[in-house]
C-alpha cells in the first residue's frame, strides 16, 4: 500500500516536471474554438 502511494506521488511530480519544462502551465486556454481546431 505504501509503495502504491509513492508511485502515485512520483507520477504526479513527473507530470508536473514535464509541464514545467514545456512551459505549458497556465499558458493559453484549455479549449480551442472550432476554427482553431480546423486550422490544425
Amino acid at each position: 500500500m505504501c509503495m502504491m502511494i509513492v508511485v502515485m506521488i512520483a507520477a504526479v511530480f513527473s507530470i508536473l516536471a514535464i509541464k514545467f519544462l514545456d512551459h505549458t502551465i497556465g499558458v493559453g486556454r484549455l479549449t480551442a474554438s472550432p476554427s482553431e481546431i480546423a486550422l490544425r
